[in-house]
């Protein structure tokens, strides 16, 4: 998994609150 893409999934994670 690429920098950006885990970047990604992080942010969308914490704004969901997973």
């Amino acid at each position: 998994m690429s920098n950006r893409q885990t970047g990604t999934v992080k942010w969308f994670n914490d704004e969901k609150g997973f």
